[in-house]
C-alpha cells in the first residue's frame, strides 16, 4: 500500500487477528464456545481491514496484485451466488450451521484478511505473522498441560478425555500444533548459533510432540512429518552447493511419502502404522460431496448445507461404513466442501487463490538459494495447512492461518522482488505519486472507513452470537416457555430447533414439541432430522393424517438408502 500509515494499520490488525481468533473462546454463556465467538471477532477485524483497504482502492489496480484482486472478486461472487441461488435457509447460508459456522460471513471475512495480507508491504509484517503463530502454539501447549493434568480452568464439556486447546477438538488442536512444530523447526535451523533459541525451540518441539501424541489425532503427526521434509529440503539446498544431495533427498522423501500414502490406503509395509479407520470414512464423505457437486454444479446446495444432502448423495457402501445412521455436515475436505456447498464456481476460485500462494512460494524458492528463515517458516506453515485442508475441516481457528499465510507468502514474494516493476518506475518519476508513497498520516477518511467496517462486521455477526447466548441462558433457566422462545427466535438454527424439540419430548411436553418441530421443517425443509422429529411426535400425539403422511414422504425422499427409514409406514 502506498500510504504507510494504512499499511502499518492493516499489518497490525492482521498480526493481532490470527492469535486473537485462534485463542478466543467463550465458555461463559455460549452453547458453542468455539466457533460462534471466533466468527464474531474475526468478522469485526476483517471488515476493519476491508474498510482500510478500500480507502486505497487504487492499489487494487496495480499490475502486481491484479490476479489477487481478480481471484478475490471471483471468490466473493461465488459465495454470494451460492447464498442467492441455493435453496438452503438464508441464516444457515450466511452464518453457517451449528458447530461449524463456515457460511458466507466466515468465508468473506477470511477473504478480506487474505486480501489485506497480500497487499501489505511492511517489512516486519511477515516475521510478525510467524511469531503470532508461535505464540498461539505456546498458549495451547501450556493450556494442554492444564487439560492433561485435569486442571482446566474452563468449564468445557470435554467428551474426548484429552486436549482440546482453544480449538475445542483434539483433531484441530493437533493439526495446529503440527503447524507450530514445523514453523518452530524452520526458525531453529535458521538460528543454530543462538543457543537460547536452540534450547527453547527443542524444549517446545518435544513438549508439543508429546501433546500431539496425547491428542490421539494423526493430523498433527502427518503435518509434522510433511513439514520436516519441506524444511529439510530448504536447509540442505542452502547449506550444500552441489545439487546431488538435494536431488537425492527429494527422491528419498518422495519414496517415503508415496509409501506412507499407500499405507494410509491399506497397502504396503506402513499400513499398520499409518492406516486409520477414519480414512475409509473420509472416502465415503468425499464421494458424497462429489455427488452433491455433480447434482448442483453451478451454485452448490448452499454454504454450510452439505449436511442436509449427505443422506441423499452418499453411496450404498456408506450404509456399511460408516453406517446407515451416521451422518456428517462436512466432507472432511475443505476443497470438496466448497464444491458441494458453493459449486464449481467456488471450487475453482478457491483453487485459484491457493495456486497464487503456491506460485509465490515457487518464485521465491527459485530466485534465492539461501536459507531465509521467515520465508521457510511461511512456506512450511502454508504447505502444512493445505495438507490439513485435504483431510479435515475448515475450522475457523485453523482457517484464519491458512488464509493469512496465503496472503503473506504472496506479499512476501512481491516485497522481495529484485526487479522494479513498471508501475514502481512510473511512481518514482511522478513526484505527486511519490509524495503519496511516503504519506505517514492516517487520514480521517481511513479512520472513518475502519470504524464503519468494524461496525458492519459487528452487526453482521452479533445476531448469531446473541442468539446462541440467549439459547444458552434459556437452557440454564429450565423453563419451557423461555427455552421455546429462544429456539424460535431469529436467526433460527436447525440444530437448536431439533435440540429443543427433543428436550420437550423427553419432558413430556409433546404439544410444545410439535410447535417447534413444525417450525423446524418450515425453516429447513431439507432437514431429515426435522422431519424425523415431526414424524416421531405424530406417533405419540395426534396430528392431521396429511401432515403425518407428508413427514413420512419427506423422510423417505431425504434418506433414500436407509432401510430403517424406507420400511416405515
Amino acid at each position: 500500500m502506498r500510504n504507510k500509515s494504512i499499511d502499518n494499520a492493516v499489518a497490525w490488525i492482521l498480526v493481532v487477528a490470527g492469535p486473537f481468533v485462534a485463542i478466543f473462546v467463550n465458555t461463559a454463556n455460549s452453547t458453542d464456545p468455539v466457533n460462534v465467538p471466533k466468527m464474531l471477532v474475526m468478522s469485526i477485524l476483517a471488515f476493519i481491514v476491508l474498510g482500510l483497504v478500500l480507502t486505497q482502492w487504487r492499489d487494487l489496480r496495480l499490475k502486481e496484485v491484479r490476479l489477487v484482486v481478480i481471484a478475490s472478486g471471483l471468490f466473493l461472487l461465488a459465495i454470494g451466488a451460492s447464498v442467492v441461488f441455493s435453496s438452503a435457509p438464508l441464516s444457515q447460508k450466511f452464518c453457517g450451521t451449528y458447530g461449524r459456522n463456515t457460511g458466507f460471513l466466515t468465508y468473506a471475512s477470511l477473504l478480506f484478511l487474505f486480501l489485506g495480507a497480500a497487499l501489505v508491504r511492511q517489512k516486519s509484517f511477515h516475521r510478525k505473522v510467524v511469531r503470532g503463530l508461535a505464540i498461539v502454539g505456546v498458549v495451547n501447549v501450556l493450556y494442554g498441560i492444564l487439560q492433561l493434568t485435569h486442571n482446566d480452568p474452563l468449564p468445557w464439556n470435554n467428551t474426548y478425555g484429552t486436549i482440546l486447546g482453544t480449538f475445542g477438538n483434539p483433531d484441530f488442536v493437533s493439526a495446529f500444533l503440527g503447524l507450530s512444530v514445523v514453523v518452530c523447526l524452520a526458525w531453529l535451523l535458521g538460528n543454530l548459533k543462538n543457543w537460547k533459541v536452540v534450547v527453547l525451540s527443542v524444549v517446545y518441539i518435544l513438549a508439543t510432540l508429546v501433546e500431539i501424541k496425547k491428542s490421539h489425532a494423526i493430523q498433527g503427526l502427518a503435518i509434522t512429518a510433511l513439514g520436516i521434509s519441506v524444511v529439510g529440503f530448504f536447509f540442505i539446498r542452502a547449506k550444500i552447493k552441489s545439487k546431488w544431495p538435494t536431488l537425492t533427498y527429494l527422491i528419498v522423501v518422495l519414496i517415503a511419502g508415496i509409501t506412507a500414502l499407500f499405507g494410509a490406503l491399506q497397502k504396503g509395509p506402513l499400513t499398520h502404522f499409518v492406516y486409520k479407520g477414519s480414512v475409509s470414512l473420509r472416502g465415503e464423505y468425499w464421494a458424497a460431496a462429489i455427488n452433491t457437486g455433480k447434482s448442483h454444479p453451478l451454485f452448490g446446495v448452499g454454504m454450510d448445507s452439505f449436511g442436509d444432502w449427505y443422506r441423499r448423495e452418499r453411496r450404498p457402501s456408506a450404509l456399511i461404513t460408516p453406517g446407515a445412521n451416521t451422518v456428517v455436515n462436512t466432507a472432511h475436505n475443505v476443497f470438496l466442501d466448497m464444491l458441494a456447498n458453493g459449486g464449481l464456481f467456488l471450487f475453482i476460485s478457491n483453487l485459484l487463490i491457493v495456486a497464487l500462494g503456491a506460485i509465490a512460494i515457487f518464485r521465491v524458492a527459485r530466485r534465492t538459494k539461501k536459507y531465509d528463515v521467515t520465508f521457510v517458516a511461511l512456506a512450511v506453515g502454508w504447505i502444512g495447512y493445505q495438507a490439513q485442508a485435504v483431510i479435515s475441516i475448515n475450522q475457523i481457528g485453523l482457517a484464519i492461518w491458512g488464509w493469512l499465510l496465503t496472503g503473506a507468502v504472496i506479499s512476501y514474494e512481491i516485497s522481495t522482488r529484485e526487479v522494479i516493476s513498471d508501475q514502481s518506475i512510473e511512481n518514482q518519476k511522478n513526484s505527486k505519486r511519490s509524495s503519496r508513497a511516503i504519506n505517514t498520516s492516517l487520514s480521517p477518511t481511513a479512520i472513518l472507513a475502519a470504524s464503519i467496517g468494524g461496525l458492519v462486521g459487528l452487526m453482521l455477526a452479533l445476531p448469531s452470537f446473541m442468539g446462541d447466548s440467549h439459547y444458552f441462558t434459556a437452557m440454564q433457566s429450565g423453563k419451557v416457555q423461555i427455552l421455546e422462545k429462544a429456539a424460535l427466535a431469529n436467526p433460527k438454527d436447525s440444530n437448536r430447533l431439533a435440540n429443543t424439540a427433543n428436550l420437550l419430548i423427553q419432558n413430556k411436553f409433546n404439544d410444545r414439541a410439535l410447535v417447534v418441530a413444525r417450525e423446524a421443517v418450515k425453516f429447513n425443509p431439507s432437514s431429515s432430522d426435522a422431519w424425523n422429529l415431526l414424524y416421531g411426535i405424530s406417533l405419540q400425539t395426534p396430528i392431521p393424517e396429511a401432515e403425518k403422511a407428508k413427514a413420512l414422504t419427506m423422510l423417505k425422499m431425504l434418506d433414500p438408502l436407509n432401510p430403517d427409514i424406507q420400511k416405515l409406514k
